[in-house]
């Protein structure tokens, strides 16, 4: 019985000394254990991992990168100046764990670990896509730079057909550039590269060369003649849009192919229509050019994405066919439903506006018939004008009565025999007549107002040729 107290007695002091040479090993509270690295750092012996970790985390948010585009310097700036954020807290709380929790023997064994090196917290660095959006999107719009697809441009009256180039576009990939400054950042460089994102056209070289477009898939025309700015604008927007290819489901923006009407882009001072109002404006005669496409692309059985009618009806196109553009806000926009590319010829000469849209066949036959609902009364606005004599006035724009009228498409597929028929309508309002008033003249001293005209009775169909549109009289 004694001797097996005294082993009992000197196991437990045994058990006692080896307990406190285990507990040596293990890190102070508040202290890392020896050798434990934070984002690659060595914990110095006696210094709080969490002062390390902030020191590291400063380090890497201020290191400032130049940031370069195809080897072109763009900006230098830091992490932090593109809002980038480090959880120091997390970093430390983790740190303050390693040895500190559960047995004795699994707390040894951590610290032990630590010692040989198995212990790196790394520093998680997030950098929000929408700071670094804001710091880069002035740039990608002086970066950026659209694919320019290919054009074919025919003449069949000249026997011309011309295939250019097309050029790829390069665009800044945004989340691409987060990765990168992120990388060079932890690496220790200077410079970032944020490569460009190549983009190759839908219409390439190859694709518009092979292109089948012997059939003329729809046509139509307008006659113009008038200023010779209206004229030369008809002219140039037509000569913008000359040789555009629509591929497959492809579709097409007025104001983007033609881009804005301006001296710069080679249009000239014109009449126009402006808020019911004739003026002068810069493009004037655009709307021709996008109306007589229209009713090309009407009668070509093509999808009508984006189209409102003018705010009267005008003298070269029958109501309901034409189609008003405005840069940027008011665009037509055309969608090729076929799968097979379409080539838009255009040529405007000798007073005739002519669009040919050139693919592989036709294979559908529309037709328009129109009525007229009613013939909208137009008011009259009275405006101020000193410099005429006492009594007189002088008419400013003339009135002219709106009109609202029905639409019904009728679309035969040329295969299958099927007919379809849809049914919209056009409303023009009324333009309102503007006279200048002399001092003395009262309202009640004017001439009345042209009596509005009662509706008229229901038209008879009138088929368009889904090859040759009419063509339309006026400038």
């Amino acid at each position: 019985m004694a001797i097996a107290a005294g082993l009992a007695l000197g196991g437990r002091a045994l058990d006692a000394r080896a307990r406190a040479a285990l507990e040596a090993e293990l890190p102070a509270p508040g202290l890392g254990p020896t050798g434990l690295k934070i984002d690659g750092q060595r914990v110095p012996a006696g210094k709080p991992p969490r002062q390390v970790a902030d020191e590291r985390a400063s380090e890497l948010l201020d290191r400032r990168v130049t940031l370069l585009y195809d080897s072109r310097e763009l900006a230098e700036v830091s992490l932090r100046e593109l809002g980038a954020t480090i959880d120091v807290e997390a970093v430390a709380n983790a740190a303050s764990t390693i040895g500190q929790r559960g047995g004795l023997l699994s707390r040894v064994g951590e610290a032990r670990a630590a010692r040989r090196g198995r212990y790196d917290l790394a520093l998680h660095v997030e950098l929000p896509i929408d700071a670094l959006a804001q710091r880069l999107v002035p740039l990608k719009e002086l970066l950026d730079v659209a694919p320019v697809p290919a054009r074919r441009k025919v003449d069949r009256e000249q026997g011309r057909d011309v295939v250019s180039e097309h050029k790829e576009g390069a665009y800044l990939d945004l989340y691409a550039a987060a990765e990168a400054v992120l990388t060079t950042a932890r690496k220790g460089e200077e410079r970032v590269e944020l490569g460009p994102f190549r983009v190759v056209p839908a219409a390439t070289r190859q694709s518009v060369e092979g292109a089948d477009i012997a059939t003329v898939v729809a046509s139509f025309e307008t006659r113009f003649g008038g200023p010779a700015g209206r004229d030369g604008n008809i002219r140039r927007a037509a000569g913008l849009l000359h040789g555009l290819v629509l591929m497959p489901n492809e579709a097409v923006s007025f104001n983007e192919a033609v881009g804005p009407r301006s001296v710069d882009n080679g249009f000239y001072s014109a009449p126009e229509i402006y808020k019911g109002e004739m003026r002068e404006g810069i493009g004037g005669g655009s709307c021709q050019v996008a109306s007589t496409l229209y009713a090309a692309a009407f009668f070509g059985g093509f999808e009508v994405v984006e189209r409102r009618n003018h705010s009267r009806p005008s003298g070269y196109i029958r109501p309901g066919m034409d189609a008003t553009v405005s840069f940027p806000v008011l665009d037509l926009r055309l969608k090729n439903p076929y799968d097979f590319p379409v080539v838009v010829s255009a040529k405007a000469e000798a007073g005739k506006l002519r669009f040919e849209l050139l693919g592989k066949e036709r294979r559908v036959d529309v037709s328009l018939a129109t009525e007229t609902l009613g013939i909208l009364k137009y008011s009259r606005k009275l405006e101020k004008a000193p410099f005429l004599p006492a009594g007189e006035f002088r008419v400013k724009q003339k009135g002219k009565r709106g009109l609202s009228i029905k639409k019904l498409k009728t679309v035969k597929d040329l295969a299958s025999g099927l007919v379809t028929v849809e049914e919209t309508k056009d409303i023009y309002p009324a333009t309102q007549e503007i006279l200048l008033i002399g001092p003395g003249v009262s309202e009640d001293s004017l001439p009345p107002l042209e009596p509005p005209a009662a509706p008229s009775a229901p038209a008879s169909a009138e088929a368009s040729d889904a090859r040759e549109g009419a063509t339309g009289g006026g400038a």
